[in-house]
């Protein structure tokens, strides 16, 4: 009986956590991407390849997917619906970064999300 009312104390504690950081995630900064960054239409596909606005690009083992929030992304792990990224690429075209953008980072126009230096 005792180990059931620390659990659910815990339990308590780990949703009040949560809806926390929920509601400090929903007024975050706004994110800012760097210099070359490009929007597009990502579906997923066998890895290391991932099409983005139809077209098959080649990923690198250092490729970097941040999801809505900041958090880092396994290409096995992404969704197979189709997704609005903004994207980073190489000079031979591979892509380095990709971000999974909020509705209302597709809402804005990406000159105004990329950082001025």
């Amino acid at each position: 009986m005792a180990c059931l009312l620390v659990l659910r104390r815990y339990c308590a504690m780990f949703l009040l956590l949560g809806l926390s950081l929920t509601v400090g995630l929903a007024h975050a900064d706004p994110r800012a991407f760097p210099a070359g960054t490009k929007r597009g239409v990502l579906t997923a596909s066998a890895y290391p390849d991932i099409v983005i606005d139809g077209k098959v690009r080649r990923t690198q083992p250092s490729t970097r997917i941040y999801d809505e929030v900041g958090l880092l992304v396994l290409p096995a792990t992404l969704p197979s619906a189709t997704l609005t990224v903004n994207y980073l690429a190489n000079d031979y075209g591979d892509i380095e970064r990709i971000w999974i953008l909020t509705t209302e980072e597709v809402k804005q126009d990406i000159s105004k999300q990329i950082k001025q230096n």
